[in-house]
């Protein structure tokens, strides 16, 4: 397959003008601009739908938020529902491709979340995460690790990729951090936790971690801290954090990748890309760019060989405000064609997310939610 393209940019921020590029299957193609690797989503909760509303309230901190928040749903009933946790790993990941995400990383329920790499024949390249928290529901440390083994056992496909994720320092234990630590340095797997979101946990982080030889994901790293002292790689989620705390980190030096967070609820990255140039304009939107894309390729020391985005609008616009991709290929071959995937549209895989959210919120609702609503209506 020849592919011809007006402007290409490389992960080294380079933009190439009349490239050609050799990819597998057949047939020659035209492209105003291309961008290799795509949109690397570095942290994404699928099986969020509901993080509770705010009006004109904004929380200090994740502690006072997770345990401030009113959610319409049960999450913990949605958790143990593994048939509608894959469909919407599913469905994110379809979302994910057809708006330029060639690589993401996907916590929650690990069960659901490799059920739908193994079940989808089109999707991106996946790190899957379970999220590592000590409340009824969840996981820990001991019980993720058979599962773990028996997935390396099982993986037949280097596209997708399994790690560890705990959720804080607030809400996971500190032996279940010890042991996450201890189950990515011997497996060799990435480790990745919430960091600095609304607080400052660096000095308990290294009194935590002291002696430990470990590479650690800090996602959404809000305070301005010496991550590079402790070697942490940042991942951060503006619009999320923007929501909940009304800030963001605005020093691009500090970061590494960037997440959406909940994708099924703000919109896939490159939906994004305005307000986070407009949050880093005082840097070039390359390196922005590079951040978006091989940012989170590199976070993960995941492959992006053969992973493109195609656009039929000139390198500019791209750099500032992508429309939807025409074309996605990953590993070399098309996951996306004339804006579809296993025959769906963008608009019709979002009108399946919005379905299943409605069904979800009827299927399994918060009962104490419901009744303060009640309450205040009556």
């Amino acid at each position: 397959m020849s592919i011809e393209v007006e402007s290409l940019l490389l992960p080294s921020g380079r933009i190439v003008h009349n490239a050609k590029l050799e990819l597998e299957s057949k047939g020659s193609y035209w492209f105003k601009t291309a961008v290799h690797p795509g949109f690397s989503d570095a942290h994404a909760h699928p099986h969020v739908v509901d993080v509770g509303s705010l009006g004109s309230h904004t929380w200090n901190n994740v502690v006072e938020w997770i345990r401030g928040r009113e959610l319409k749903i049960d999450e913990k009933a949605l958790r143990k529902d593994v048939e509608l946790c894959t469909q919407l790993s599913k469905l994110t990941m379809l979302k994910a491709i057809l708006n330029g995400t060639t690589m993401i990383a996907l916590v929650g329920n690990l069960k659901a979340n490799y059920r739908a790499c193994r079940e989808l024949n089109v999707r991106p390249r996946v790190i899957v995460m379970p999220t590592i928290f000590n409340s009824e529901g969840w996981y820990t440390s001991g019980h993720i690790l058979p599962q773990v083994i028996n997935i390396l056992k099982d993986l037949r496909d280097d596209s997708v990729k399994i790690g560890v994720f705990c959720h804080s320092l607030y809400f996971t234990e500190k032996e279940d951090i010890l042991l996450s630590i201890e189950i990515s340095r011997s497996l060799n797997l990435p480790l990745a936790l919430h960091l600095n979101e609304g607080t400052r946990d660096l000095n308990d982080l290294r009194k935590l971690i002291r002696g430990n030889d470990c590479t650690i994901i800090g996602v959404h790293c809000i305070e301005d801290e010496d991550y590079r002292s402790l070697g942490i790689k940042v991942v951060s989620c503006p619009i999320s954090n923007l929501f909940l705390y009304g800030r963001t980190q605005e020093n691009l030096d500090l970061i590494d990748a960037f997440g959406t967070d909940w994708p099924n609820i703000v919109g896939s990255l490159r939906e994004h890309v305005p307000k986070i140039i407009s949050i880093f304009k005082l840097w070039n939107r390359v390196e922005v760019f590079k951040r978006l894309t091989s940012g989170g390729y590199k976070v993960y020391a995941h492959s992006y060989e053969g992973d493109y985005v195609f656009f039929d609008e000139d390198i500019e616009r791209v750099l500032s405000e992508p429309l939807e991709p025409v074309y996605v290929t990953v590993g070399g071959k098309f996951v996306v064609m004339e804006h579809t995937t296993m025959g769906y549209t963008l608009d019709e895989i979002n009108k399946m997310i919005y379905s299943v959210k409605r069904h979800i919120i009827e299927l399994y609702p918060n009962e104490q939610y419901r009744y303060k609503k009640c309450e205040l209506t009556t």
